[in-house]
């Protein structure tokens, strides 16, 4: 390979994967379409939340005091489970990845299945 063409190559190189990374390893997080505003999760049990990413990329889920991650599968797929919820007040999910814009899950609430549901 002539001096021009290295030179080249190492141009598109450094373009392509800034940060040490290539474009393609990192992907916005996705999570099941279960999940959303306003949702019910269980209390007293672990809550499993799930999704998908770039391979590999790291993925954090927080819920009230805790906060958990993994890493997505060659797949892409990733879960993550939360310790059992205690009870409280409505919370904020959010859902992180290592780019893109995080995920926010508003007023999420705590309830064990044989409670009936608070209209309010």
């Amino acid at each position: 390979m002539n001096r021009k063409a290295a030179h080249f190559v190492a141009c598109v190189i450094a373009v392509a994967a800034p940060g040490g990374r290539a474009g393609a390893d990192v992907a916005d997080v996705a999570v099941d379409a279960m999940f959303g505003d306003h949702m019910v999760l269980q209390r007293e049990m672990p809550v499993a939340v799930w999704g998908t990413a770039a391979g590999g990329e790291a993925v954090t889920v927080a819920f009230g005091d805790q906060k958990k991650w993994a890493r997505a599968g060659k797949d892409g797929k990733w879960l993550i489970r939360l310790d059992p919820l205690r009870v409280g007040r409505p919370g904020t999910m959010t859902v992180r990845g290592e780019a893109g814009e995080p995920i926010v899950f508003e007023d999420a609430r705590r309830r064990a299945l044989s409670e009936p549901a608070d209209p309010g």
